[in-house]
Formats: structure tokens, C-alpha cells, sequence
């Protein structure tokens, strides 16, 4: 086998260096394995390195594979400035597509959970409103989450809100658990001792924040 691919790459150098050092019409490439696999190092766009080995202790074959090696420098490869520049786009394209796709999929889901100006992000502790100002897309750089006391609700800090927004942020109100729309939620204790207990405030924020994307 490896005999027969040899005679064929010896043939395929010679089709192509039959006329002056130009290719013939046809090129038997397909006759062997080796030379298929070869085809775009031999004539095509690849830059091909030749590495021939040869012995002094067998001159008569040293000649014929430096005669080889030799013939096979005429091979002219033809260099295709463009085609990495056209891989690149279409690699570029591809991630562009892509990513369009998990936004146009984002955007569902948050119009599924969207129940009016609120959008209820499922956490550890349950599914808690968040109330969004003015907008249903947010920009995870420019969010401001907005922490209502207790007794109270997000809808208690819309003043801060339209400030916000006119600033160019996207202020998030946040119900607390057992508090407006996440009233369905046990309450923790208010006290600030309590605000890093399972389903408190420090969790919840944390939560919000990884599903918008805040980091």
C-alpha cells in the first residue's frame, strides 16, 4: 500500500510539473489516499514544507529521491490570501447568529414571567417580583437594584426610579420576601441580623443578580 501511494505522489508531482513547470489538465489525486489528502499541500492554498531523507549508504536511492525532491520544488502552490479572512467572517457571523438567538430566547422567557411592570425571577427562596421601570430588557453594566424598607414594596421607590433612568440605568425595584408580589414568600425578621439567612435579603439579591447577568 505504501509502495503504491509513493509511485501515485511521484505521478501527481509529475502531472503537475509536465509542461514547463505547469500542471497538466488532469491530476490523478484521487488514485491514492495519500495524495487526496495531500491535494490542497500540492498546487493548492497551504504552504507546504518537502523534507526528503536520504543515506550515504545508498547513493542510487539518495539520487533518485534528491531527483524527486528536486521536480517537486516546481510545484507551484497557489496562495489564497482571502481564505482566512473569509473564515473569520463566517466564524463571525456564526457567534453573531447564535448569540441573537439566546437574546430572542432570553426576551421569551422574560415575557412569559412578566406579570404587568414585574417580572418574577425564580430564586432559592421562590419566585420574587422584580419590578422593572419603563423597560423589559436589561443592561446587566447599568443596573441599580432598588431595596424597599419594611413595612413597604418595590412600587414605593418609582420616585428614585425615573431619576435613575434619566441618569441612562436600569433601576430594578425588588420585592422581599413576604412582601408585594412576593408576598406569597415567608418573611424573614427585618432585623439586620437576619439579612444573611437562608432566603434573606443577601440571597435574594445574589440571586437577581446572577439572573440578570449582573456581576
Amino acid at each position: 500500500r505504501s509502495n503504491t501511494s509513493l509511485l501515485v505522489l511521484a505521478r501527481v508531482i509529475a502531472r503537475l510539473t509536465e509542461v514547463g513547470g505547469k500542471r497538466a489538465v488532469h491530476v490523478p489525486f484521487r488514485d491514492s489516499k495519500v495524495t487526496l489528502l495531500l491535494r490542497d499541500c500540492l498546487g493548492g492554498s497551504c504552504r507546504t514544507v518537502l523534507v526528503a531523507t536520504i543515506s550515504a549508504q545508498n547513493g542510487e536511492e539518495a539520487e533518485r529521491t534528491l531527483r524527486f525532491a528536486a521536480r517537486a520544488t516546481y510545484v507551484e502552490n497557489i496562495a489564497d490570501a482571502d481564505a482566512a479572512a473569509r473564515q473569520a467572517e463566517q466564524v463571525r457571523i456564526r457567534q453573531q447568529e447564535e448569540e441573537e438567538k439566546l437574546a430572542q430566547a432570553a426576551a421569551a422567557v422574560q415575557e412569559l414571567q412578566l406579570q404587568g411592570d414585574l417580572l418574577m425571577v425564580p430564586c432559592s427562596a421562590g419566585s420574587i417580583g422584580c419590578r422593572l421601570y419603563g423597560s423589559t430588557s436589561v443592561t446587566p453594566s447599568k443596573v441599580i437594584f432598588l431595596l424597599h424598607g419594611c413595612p413597604a414594596t418595590s412600587a414605593s421607590l418609582s420616585w428614585a426610579a425615573a431619576a435613575l433612568q434619566d441618569a441612562g440605568y436600569c433601576p430594578v425595584g425588588i420585592d422581599m420576601p413576604g412582601y408585594g408580589s412576593s408576598s406569597g414568600i415567608p418573611a424573614v425578621p427585618s432585623h439586620s441580623s437576619h439579612n444573611c439567612d437562608k432566603g434573606g435579603p443577601v440571597e435574594v439579591v445574589m440571586d437577581v443578580a446572577n439572573h440578570f447577568g449582573v456581576q
